[in-house]
């Protein structure tokens, strides 16, 4: 990968929330929504976040792995290997997609940073793809 530092998030906390949870109460969170009723809390644990009575939610940082893009160039190696118009995503905004034929969690966390996570199983071969890109 030329032009950008790729390197390990390190050990995540995450916490997935399915259904309708009261956002107010998860204001002091980092908080990720990824569909209608569905959400990821980073740098959380499930007993660190308030009752969430319409909602469940769930330690899966041991089911992910994740890398930053950080720097200069960042964006144009990212957009060489996926298929969204990166210029559409403010800072904090996040989806799923598509790369090398698995599903990856996309943030953006600058102007010209990233973060990328996939299912722990898919890493090893997803990181030496991604350094080819």
């Amino acid at each position: 990968m030329t032009g950008a530092d790729l390197s390990s998030l390190g050990p995540e906390r995450l916490v997935a929330v399915d259904g309708v949870p009261d956002m107010a109460a998860l204001a002091g969170f980092a908080c990720l929504r990824l569909g209608e009723q569905e959400y990821l809390v980073l740098d959380a644990t499930a007993d660190q976040l308030p009752a969430l009575p319409a909602a469940l939610a769930i330690d899966v940082g041991d089911a992910w792995e994740g890398w930053s893009l950080p720097g200069p160039g960042a964006t144009a190696v990212l957009a060489r290997a996926c298929p969204l118009d990166l210029s559409t995503f403010v800072q904090g905004a996040a989806t799923r997609t598509a790369m090398a034929g698995i599903a990856v969690l996309l943030r953006r966390t600058g102007l010209e940073g990233w973060e990328l996570r996939v299912e722990r199983s898919y890493a090893a071969w997803f990181e030496a793809w991604l350094r080819q890109v």
